[in-house]
């Protein structure tokens, strides 16, 4: 439903404008609601930016909507198009990664938000960090007395020599040719995008942990009693 605000202007004016609704739930805490108005200002551009705040009780952080004259000739409407910061749900580690690789689950978490915020462009250069350290990390926790060495090695060539699992050894190898599309000037996959990536980064950690779990079982149960 439309709702008329008052909104600041650069030259310091008050002006009354109208929105198409307000944000129906907080970026950070992502829970549904309607947020408390604190503040309205039009920038530049035809964009007006509201400042909000959650009226959960847990929450009750401030964040700004962003609205867009949508037609700046004949109207004074304005549409919401996006809300910051934001704290995309929906990102869970496993506890095997968690302990194999922190740094990979806060690289992995940096670079969804980036993605979820529309800056695809350097989200893809952070998924091939997050790899980067995955597979590193793993083969160190694998191979100790080679951590020096598998830390300075090109990601290629720890995948190509310090990985044993096939399984492994291909998704990672596959997922890293993709991440090197994300950050050269010249694609080599035109046909494959961030999203590829994504499922290649989920498929090398899914077989990681199996490999894991299915060592931990056979180790276990080398000998019937």
């Amino acid at each position: 439903m439309p709702i008329s605000i008052k909104a600041s202007t650069l030259d310091s004016k008050i002006e009354t404008i109208t929105i198409e609704h307000n944000p129906d739930c907080c970026p950070l805490c992502n829970r549904h609601q309607e947020p408390s108005f604190v503040s309205a200002f039009i920038s530049q551009y035809k964009q007006c930016q509201i400042v909000y705040r959650c009226t959960n009780n847990k929450c009750l952080s401030f964040f700004i909507a962003y609205y867009h004259q949508h037609d700046y000739l004949t109207s004074r409407d304005y549409r919401i198009v996006r809300l910051q910061p934001q704290n995309p749900i929906g990102i869970i580690f496993e506890e095997e990664i968690k302990r194999l690789s922190p740094l990979f689950c806060e690289i992995y978490r940096q670079s969804y938000l980036a993605e979820s915020n529309g800056y695809k462009q350097i989200a893809g250069c952070g998924y091939r960090k997050a790899l980067e350290f995955l597979i590193k990390d793993y083969c160190i926790y694998k191979n100790p007395d080679s951590s020096g060495e598998i830390k300075t090695k090109w990601l290629g060539e720890v995948i190509k020599t310090n990985i044993d699992d096939n399984t492994i050894k291909a998704c990672a190898e596959k997922a890293t040719w993709l991440g090197n599309d994300e950050t050269h000037y010249v694609r080599q996959w035109e046909d494959m995008d961030i999203k590829d990536l994504k499922e290649l980064l989920e498929l090398t950690k899914y077989w990681i942990i199996q490999k894991e779990k299915t060592d931990k079982y056979l180790n276990k149960m080398q000998n019937k009693k």
